[in-house]
């Protein structure tokens, strides 16, 4: 397997020729081209995880991809011609090459006693774990572990309490199109106090495991 940073928070995982696409968004830079798409994974509803122009350029595609998202999603996908799919932590999906296996149920709390959003986290093939925007813990310890950067609802020094508590092998920092690039290499620098290695991808560069 193989993965691929996106944008922000967006990843892509191959293997065997197919892929799975998490949050796929477009801020500053273009979606590449996808093909082979056997699902698009949804982590939860906000705009920096979920546009809907975004999701259509994928399944333009790659028509016969699946569209997972928490119940709370489905909303935004009803003026559009997309299928959505409802997942719900606990679910385990076989597609292709590829075994999902939801976890989490909540959005980490930004603002005390702010409602919170749906947000699920997914395993991929046992191995990359992808808790979406919380420090839900998996239901096993896998090998691989994508971590937000940094978030308004997160410390790094939480981040680094999560990498310790899951016990990676292997962290891959998402979620930072928040910060500047000044900012990237200082909570980079945080990380690497977990017991984690952590592997830096920039947007488009991949990684092999």
């Amino acid at each position: 397997m193989k993965i691929r940073k996106l944008e922000h928070s967006g990843l892509i995982i191959e293997n065997n020729g197919h892929s799975i696409v998490f949050d796929p968004v477009e801020i500053e830079y273009s979606l590449p081209e996808l093909n082979n798409v056997s699902a698009i994974v949804i982590t939860h509803g906000h705009g920096d995880h979920l546009q809907i122009q975004d999701v259509e350029e994928v399944i333009t595609n790659n028509p016969a991809a699946k569209i997972y998202c928490p119940e709370d999603c489905l909303a935004k996908f009803e003026p559009s011609n997309l299928n959505a799919e409802v997942v719900r932590a606990g679910q385990v999906m076989q597609i292709d090459d590829f075994k999902l296996e939801f976890f989490g149920g909540e959005h980490a709390r930004i603002i005390p006693d702010q409602a919170l959003c749906q947000n699920l986290g997914c395993i991929v093939n046992d191995t990359v774990a992808n808790p979406g925007d919380s420090l839900d813990m998996p239901p096993f310890q896998p090998k691989v572990l994508c971590v937000a950067l940094a978030a308004p609802w997160l410390k790094s020094a939480e981040a680094v309490a999560y990498i310790n508590a899951v016990k990676p092998e292997l962290v891959i920092p998402i979620h930072d199109a928040v910060l500047s690039n000044f900012g990237k290499t200082i909570c980079r620098n945080v990380l690497n106090n977990s017991t984690a290695n952590v592997r830096v991808l920039e947007v488009d560069e991949e990684y092999n495991f």
